[in-house]
């Protein structure tokens, strides 16, 4: 049985992560099925009375089938990332010592912190921290440039995104040059988010 320590961590800590994905799973089969209901009550109709009830409805549809999805998926992912980057920063135990870090922000004032006073260096220099970081732009690009790629103020910050897309399964760049995402997408970042927690959480632990 889990105590103390563990327990808040494996119970609450990474427990948060799996909330956050049940919600949406909750939510995007809610929102599937009133897609298929409008769909199921068309097809029982005549030809004629489907051009009418699609005249009526055709904007309720596209709503669950792509606009709800997309808003879903956005908010769940940039609300986890959040989630993810608090929990870093309660790792950081001596919040003095972690203002005292001047001219560093978000994830990598954690990371300073981290490395410098847990000396726990060598974890933010494998392949987990350069892949949350890739994370972190798409994160960066959907709050603020609205997801879409070219209004990212750094040129270099573009590609990289882009070729992080382009390599990544669940997130695509539609035509317009906006990023969406699927839920699988969503899932491998919990994924990866939980077992980085996790390695911080065991080699603090340890030290």
């Amino acid at each position: 049985m889990l105590r103390g320590r563990d327990a808040l961590f494996y119970g609450i800590v990474l427990g948060g992560i799996d909330d956050f994905l049940d919600y949406l799973d909750e939510l995007d089969d809610k929102i599937n099925k009133e897609k298929i209901t409008l769909e199921t009550n068309a097809e029982g109709l005549s030809k004629e009375d489907q051009l009418g009830f699609w005249f009526d409805f055709a904007d309720e549809h596209d709503k669950y089938e792509k606009i709800f999805p997309a808003i879903l998926r956005k908010s769940i992912f940039t609300s986890l990332f959040s989630y993810f980057e608090h929990q870093l920063f309660n790792m950081c135990k001596d919040k003095e010592k972690l203002k005292s870090i001047k001219n560093v922000y978000g994830l990598d004032k954690a990371k300073e912190y981290l490395s410098k006073i847990e000396n726990l260096g060598e974890i933010f220099k494998g392949r987990e921290w350069n892949i949350i970081k890739q994370y972190s732009q798409v994160r960066n690009c959907i709050v603020h440039a609205g997801g879409i790629i070219y209004l990212m103020s750094n040129d270099g910050e573009q590609q990289s995104v882009r070729n992080f897309i382009k390599a990544t399964k669940g997130i695509i760049i539609n035509q317009g040059d906006v990023i969406e995402l699927e839920t699988n997408f969503c899932k491998e970042f919990g994924s990866v988010a939980g077992d980085f927690l996790e390695i911080i959480h065991i080699s603090m632990k340890n030290h």
